[in-house]
């Protein structure tokens, strides 16, 4: 039987894993911020939003490129977004709220672009995530989604499992499922990246426009 995920089942799986959650991936960060915030393109006065951003990495990456904006970061885990402030600290274009992707605290049509690194497989309510989304970025604006890919093989069997084992997980998506959200909501897709990161990892990653 398929273990009930909660919010605080997440919580409490990435409070746990706060203090060592840089170190214990940090290649895997490396690689998935790097190629999520290139898709992004950033501009010096854009106004960006981070979905998920946990101990802070892609916010920082984005906080480089922005001379005159600023990059809003949320997380539903209070222990990564402590690091978080304390890795952005030199940083004055970076601001960190405690909020969850299904109900972003900021107004209709605000943001430039929009980023969501490996957070979309704990979202309880996809749609609503990505309704929200929409209803919070500016037209025209940018939406990129990278996360794990149930395309592959592995990643079906290890969605199986994890969603029978670990009470954080929610689902691994494949590339049409998450385009077909998307689209639902208005979002053009003008990219889609399938890709792999050393032996075991299978991602995938989305730009669209809404």
């Amino acid at each position: 039987m398929q273990n009930k995920v909660n919010n605080n089942s997440v919580l409490k799986e990435y409070t746990r894993l706060a203090k060592s959650y840089d170190s214990r991936w940090r290649d895997y960060l490396e690689k998935t911020q790097k190629t999520a915030v290139n898709c992004l393109s950033a501009k010096n006065n854009d106004l960006v939003l981070d979905i998920g951003c946990g101990t802070g990495g892609a916010a920082i990456r984005i906080a480089k490129k922005l001379t005159q904006g600023k990059i809003v970061g949320i997380d539903t885990c209070q222990a990564m977004l402590d690091l978080a402030k304390k890795k952005s600290k030199n940083f004055k274009n970076i601001t960190y709220k405690n909020a969850s992707a299904e109900k972003i605290p900021f107004p209709t049509k605000y943001f430039d672009k929009i980023i969501s690194v490996s957070a979309f497989h704990h979202f309880q309510n996809p749609n609503t995530a990505v309704k929200e989304m929409c209803r919070v970025i500016k037209p025209k604006g940018i939406i990129v989604i990278l996360d794990w890919c149930r395309d592959y093989f592995l990643f079906k069997i290890l969605n199986l499992w994890w969603r029978l084992t670990n009470k954080a997980h929610v689902k691994a998506y494949d590339t049409k499922e998450i385009s077909k959200i998307l689209e639902k909501e208005g979002v053009k897709i003008i990219e889609k990246q399938k890709f792999k990161i050393k032996f075991f990892w299978r991602l995938m990653m989305l730009k669209g426009e809404k």
